[in-house]
């Protein structure tokens, strides 16, 4: 027997402030200049809380090919980039619905706080990328590519 959820309109709100909320960060990027001009066809969901000693960064990933994933930090931008591939299988099948978004994926986050960027870490387990950034009292202008570790 097939269940049914209620809907609510509270959670099509929430949808429309993080599109909202999407948007708005495409476009300070873009006119910022801190994106490379790869094309995007989705943006991950993440969320982002700060310790007293750090910043932590969790971005869904799931299915994600773990070749195309990057990480840099610059003038206080973290940007992630990476492709989730579209099925061999699906390529073919007949397609009853898709929820998931595929394709390459490109998001920048302001951090902020000061940070050593010589600290940041990175580990991806379970589908979710887990960044960890040391808060510093000195913000490094230099440009780091944060290694990934897999679980």
């Amino acid at each position: 027997m097939p269940a049914f959820i209620k809907w609510n309109p509270v959670n099509h709100l929430l949808m429309w402030d993080d599109a909202a909320e999407q948007m708005g960060e495409q476009f300070q990027d873009n006119i910022c200049g801190r994106k490379s001009g790869t094309p995007s066809t989705w943006s991950p969901i993440a969320d982002m809380y700060e310790t007293e000693t750090e910043v932590i960064l969790n971005v869904e990933l799931a299915g994600v090919d773990k070749r195309s994933l990057s990480i840099i930090f610059q003038d206080g931008y973290l940007l992630i980039q990476g492709s989730r591939p579209f099925g061999i299988d699906m390529q073919s099948a007949k397609i009853h619905r898709i929820e998931q978004m595929y394709g390459d994926f490109q998001r920048a986050f302001w951090i902020p706080v000061a940070i050593d960027a010589s600290k940041i870490s990175a580990s991806y387990e379970h589908g979710i990328l887990k960044i960890v950034l040391i808060k510093e009292t000195d913000r490094s202008a230099k440009q780091v590519n944060v290694p990934i570790t897999f679980k």
